[in-house]
């Protein structure tokens, strides 16, 4: 055989064999295509029946799966606008979890299905989480004649911050507070019922919730003694007046008065709060008036000299 045709044997089995892997390339290249493209025009489906699953710590957002048509290959993406900022995620399943720490109370979540990297459908939802009044307790220390209203505040709403609007009725007095914190002290007023309402609040917040309390003390266990005494008289009627302080202004009968003239040997008594009125006689020359705590209290005694 001529070298010259040798030659040419060689290169064109040379030729044959990369013209086979060449064939080989294109057909794998075009099986591949089938299997992942679905074509300009083809509609595969919609997301649908989206659900939110919430814990403590996470929300889960899932939706139905799309089925695909033919070979067609779906892939998620779940856009999530939050009070805290903006997260992208591409779940391989249809279901994303969210960690609470990237947002407060609300969230809105677009998700979108991609074929051949062109959206083939969009949805959307949109949530709050709902923030409340945890574990409301009022503490009376008698000794200063205070309240104490304390609640509890979850992980989330000591992140992000929740304000309180407070309620406070003692009797026909209603007060009104703007609190940040989770306590508040009051002046306790005694003989009424004291009624707390704290509401939770939040700009971004879905439902607010309130919790209520009560508390009521009948009596103190002592007085500060009566002040600012005073005396009207009216022929023999005197009515004696002193001050006492806010937190007994509306419990009855607390000092016992009793007014008693030496000289003719007579006497009289009256109870009242802040004033209550003795009748006698004759007040002259001299007239004594104590004004002490009732019997069930505790305190010290005001005695003063009425003279004509």
């Amino acid at each position: 055989m001529s070298p010259l045709k040798t030659i040419f044997l060689i290169f064109l089995f040379v030729g044959c064999i990369a013209l086979i892997i060449t064939l080989s390339v294109v057909l794998t290249r075009s099986d591949d295509q089938q299997q992942t493209s679905c074509g300009d025009n083809v509609q595969v489906g919609y997301i649908t029946n989206i659900h939110v699953t919430t814990w403590d710590n996470e929300t889960e957002i899932s939706w139905d799966p799309i089925e695909p048509v033919g070979t067609c290959i779906i892939t998620y993406q779940a856009i999530f606008t939050t009070d805290v900022g903006k997260y992208t995620v591409t779940p391989e399943e249809p279901s994303v979890t969210l960690s609470r720490e990237f947002f407060c109370f609300a969230v809105n979540v677009v998700i979108q299905a991609v074929v051949d990297n062109r959206i083939l459908d969009t949805n959307n939802i949109s949530f709050t989480y709902g923030i409340g009044v945890h574990d409301l307790i009022l503490t009376v220390n008698r000794a200063n004649s205070t309240v104490i209203a304390t609640w509890s505040m979850t992980p989330v709403e000591e992140r992000c911050g929740v304000n309180y609007d407070v309620v406070l009725q003692r009797g026909n007095r209603i007060d009104y507070f703007t609190r940040s914190s989770n306590d508040i002290t009051f002046d306790l007023i005694y003989c009424v019922t004291t009624t707390v309402n704290v509401t939770a609040l939040h700009e971004n917040a879905g439902l607010s919730q309130s919790s209520t309390a009560t508390v009521s003390e009948e009596l103190p266990t002592s007085l500060e003694p009566a002040q600012d005494v005073s005396f009207n008289k009216t022929g023999s009627t005197v009515i004696v007046s002193w001050k006492v302080s806010t937190s007994v202004i509306n419990c009855d009968n607390l000092y016992t008065v009793t007014a008693r003239n030496d000289v003719i040997g007579v006497e009289d008594t009256c109870e009242g709060t802040t004033n209550c009125s003795v009748s006698l006689s004759d007040f002259c020359p001299l007239t004594t008036f104590t004004i002490k705590p009732s019997s069930l209290l505790e305190g010290q005694e005001v005695i003063i000299p009425f003279e004509c």
